[in-house]
């Protein structure tokens, strides 16, 4: 789940629906037109027809049981889809700049999101920093509830680097920043994404500030 900014699923459902439905039909072209040539062939060469033929049955029948298929794959997909769509979902935006660092959380998905806590965290979950706890978000502010469209913004001014960064340090002293992760969590499940590189950066640019 790291990579949620993409919105590419914003795609018209009905499109999808058709595009499948044209899948499903065009598979279907297929076998029919391969049976009826098979049976104009017996037709034409009816000898041969013990040789080739023990129980096809009839076009009707084929075209029947294809249809059937082809039903039970669209319904199949259209269950998943809208199991899919029924979830919760977060998608992550991140800004950076010198004068600070902007997180933007945009509720996306089918379900009501109740936002719990966000951090910060190494990929091996070493240590977690809070950035759900002022002054980077307003107090009450978490846990929150996010309707389809809703979009809250947790900021990090530039003075605030230095914190966060001794924070890391405190807790390994002698290393370096790593590569980091931001980590939503919700009363559902979690949401990360790399930070942002200057974002990171920034910290790192800190840190060495703090120590020199």
């Amino acid at each position: 789940m790291r990579d949620m900014l993409h919105e590419g699923r914003k795609g018209s459902t009905a499109v999808r629906l058709i595009h499948m439905l044209v899948l499903s039909l065009s598979a279907s072209g297929v076998v029919l037109g391969f049976a009826a040539g098979f049976a104009l062939a017996i037709q034409m060469n009816p000898e041969t027809a013990d040789r080739y033929v023990l129980n096809l049955g009839s076009l009707g029948e084929w075209a029947s049981a294809i249809a059937s298929a082809a039903a039970v794959l669209t319904a199949l997909w259209l269950a998943w889809k809208q199991r899919r769509d029924s979830e919760e979902k977060i998608l992550l935006k991140q800004y950076s700049t010198r004068d600070g660092y902007w997180l933007s959380l945009v509720s996306s998905g089918g379900r009501t999101a109740t936002v719990l806590e966000v951090f910060l965290t190494s990929k091996r979950g070493e240590q977690t920093i809070a950035l759900s706890r002022p002054p980077l978000v307003q107090s009450g502010d978490l846990p929150r509830q996010m309707q389809y469209g809703d979009t809250y913004t947790i900021t990090a001014d530039a003075s605030e680097y230095g914190r966060i960064a001794t924070e890391w340090a405190q807790a390994h002293p002698g290393s370096s920043i790593p590569l980091l992760y931001v980590v939503v969590v919700t009363s559902l499940g979690s949401f990360e994404q790399e930070i942002n590189p200057d974002f990171c950066q920034s910290l790192r640019t800190a840190l060495e500030g703090r120590s020199g």
